[in-house]
């Protein structure tokens, strides 16, 4: 019982339904930890382009509160825009990587 994986097969059926049955390699970790980063802060402005349409609506026609919305919609947005755009950067530059070392 030293080998648990070798015992039950884990590793053999992991090879053959294609699964990587190795470490991950550096780039791996690094495009997983990008990634949850990227999506941890997608929730956050999610949570602040709601937190923007509610100030609007509890605004009850006050200026101040209604522009004070707008900026955080607008912000909200814009950090939105910034995050799909390094999103897709991380996702091809790690894809190009990946296929430059032969994965």
């Amino acid at each position: 019982m030293d080998n648990w994986l070798d015992e039950y097969q884990i590793t053999a059926i992991a090879q053959l339904a294609g699964l990587p049955t190795g470490l991950p390699t550096p780039a791996v970790v690094v495009g997983v930890i990008i990634n949850t980063l990227l999506s941890l802060v997608g929730v956050v402005i999610l949570v602040m382009i709601i937190y923007a349409g509610w100030l609007w609506l509890t605004s009850l026609g006050n200026e101040q509160k209604i522009l004070r919305a707008k900026k955080v919609l607008s912000s909200s947005v814009i950090g939105l825009a910034i995050i799909l755009s390094s999103y897709s950067l991380v996702a091809f530059v790690l894809s190009a990587l990946s296929h430059a070392s032969g994965n």
